[in-house]
Formats: structure tokens, C-alpha cells, sequence
């Protein structure tokens, strides 16, 4: 049987982070966020700095991703990809 669906809470703030839904395996769905709309909806909503919204994502919500059900979060900014002919971070 499969877990149901943990939403970041509130799901009002966070609603406008959601990319959508992804199988992190064949039979356990999880709503994926995205983490750069996380922080914004942080900093937007609760009036903190960017370094303070990043330092409470890495604290408090990463780590959901690893309980069944949990979400799965995607780092959308171009600063976290890998120039593949190159091999270094942007």
C-alpha cells in the first residue's frame, strides 16, 4: 500500500512551490517542490533574509524527503547545475 502524500505545511504558503507529482519508486508517489519557490515563499512570507529562508530549508524541511510519503524538492537555479562540458558548478 502506499503512503500517502506529505504537503509542506502551510500548504497555502508552500502551494506555489509544487512542480507537480514523481514516483520516487514504482509504487510510492511523492508532490514535488521546487526548493528555489520554498525559500521565496520563506523569505516572502515570513519576512526572513535568503540566507536565513536557505539555512531553515536545510534544517527543517530537506530531511522530510527521506520518510515514505515525504516530498522530493528540485533545484531549479542555474547556480546549482553542472556545465556538463566542463564538469564545474555555474
Amino acid at each position: 500500500m502506499t503512503a500517502p502524500l506529505i504537503f509542506l505545511e502551510s500548504k497555502d504558503t508552500f502551494r506555489s512551490a509544487i512542480l507537480g507529482v514523481v514516483y520516487k519508486s514504482a509504487d510510492q508517489a511523492a508532490v514535488c517542490y521546487s526548493v528555489d519557490l520554498i525559500i521565496s515563499a520563506l523569505v516572502e512570507h515570513d519576512g526572513w533574509t535568503l540566507d536565513e529562508a536557505q539555512e531553515w530549508f536545510e534544517y527543517n524541511i530537506v530531511s522530510l524527503e527521506d520518510i515514505e510519503g515525504g516530498p522530493v524538492f528540485v533545484y531549479q537555479s542555474d547556480h546549482y547545475l553542472v556545465d556538463l562540458e566542463s564538469g564545474e558548478s555555474k
